[in-house]
């Protein structure tokens, strides 16, 4: 295994050959820990990439290894509350003269598995608890549309690409693996881009970064927390998570990528001020940080 990365010019130098066979017999895959090596540049040569990175050491993916899954920790919180008052929205929502909307729904919903054998009488809290994430959420724009509530509808399509964030970091699949991908002319949600700029989002990040799949399904996870959640205690726990993950973890090698700019521009910039400037825009939330406002945050991991 470790002679193809010696062959693609991965170093083992920060890290050696036998740690580097032990790590990956005790904690992660091959395969898995490959999927980094698209976030370091290649050779150029007579006009085209051949197959050898710059300024790659084995232990630069195990690091992204190790950020990408206590990433993934934070966003399990972040998304289980984002799932947890989104139910709390619907109960609230729901009066007693909406009491049909749950026979109208069981008996849309015959072929559903989840569905199919409940009472008609069943209570929406009954309901909702049976319902997995994606369901919920279709029964969700069910109900604004049953119950008139337009004012809901443009948070459908954001919700609908946090299941698939949902589904990456239940799984287990690497956030961080896909950082160089975008697509061509991306329009961002009208109202996600209001959002961005009240929170004082640099232009240049959502305009170069919000294209790559990650970093959308990332900013719509936010705007959502921010939302549906509304307790400041739990928005306070994401905030101490956050600290630790980017002024504590991300940091702590922050030599490794003193060369790699896609890296510092999406670690450092998209993400620092995405996770500071919107899950903490509550100003009680944000005092727990010894830090300054996250318009003026810059990590470490920037410093060249």
């Amino acid at each position: 295994m470790l002679e193809e990365l010696k062959n693609e010019n991965v170093k083992f130098k920060k890290m050696s050959e036998e740690e580097a066979i032990k790590y990956l017999e005790q904690n992660n895959n091959y395969r898995n820990i490959c999927l980094y090596k698209n976030l370091f540049e290649k050779y150029y040569i007579d006009g085209k990439y051949v197959n050898k990175y710059i300024d790659l050491d084995f232990a630069y993916l195990k690091d992204l290894a190790i950020i990408d899954f206590e990433l993934r920790l934070l966003l399990y919180d972040i998304i289980s509350d984002i799932e947890h008052y989104l139910k709390f929205r619907i109960i609230n929502l729901i009066t007693s003269k909406d009491n049909d909307v749950i026979k109208k729904y069981l008996n849309k919903e015959t072929k559903n598995k989840y569905t199919k054998n409940l009472n008609k009488n069943i209570s929406i809290e009954e309901l909702l608890d049976v319902l997995p994430f994606g369901k919920l959420i279709e029964f969700y724009e069910f109900f604004i549309k049953f119950a008139g509530i337009k004012e809901d509808k443009k948070y459908i399509s954001l919700l609908k690409e946090i299941v698939t964030l949902r589904n990456r970091v239940y799984h287990n699949n690497k956030i961080l693996a896909n950082l160089n991908e975008t697509i061509d002319n991306y329009v961002i949600n009208p109202d996600v881009l209001d959002y961005l700029r009240s929170c004082k989002i640099d232009k240049k990040t959502y305009d170069t970064k919000i294209s790559n799949s990650t970093i959308r399904q990332l900013t719509y996870a936010l705007y959502m927390f921010n939302v549906l959640v509304t307790s400041e205690e739990v928005k306070e726990h994401i905030n101490e998570l956050l600290y630790k993950l980017f002024f504590e973890r991300i940091v702590k090698n922050s030599g490794f990528y003193k060369k790699n700019k896609l890296l510092k521009s999406t670690i450092s910039r998209a993400l620092l001020q995405l996770f500071c400037n919107t899950t903490f825009f509550v100003p009680n939330c944000r005092n727990s940080f010894s830090t300054p406002p996250a318009s003026k945050l810059q990590s470490p991991f920037l410093q060249r």
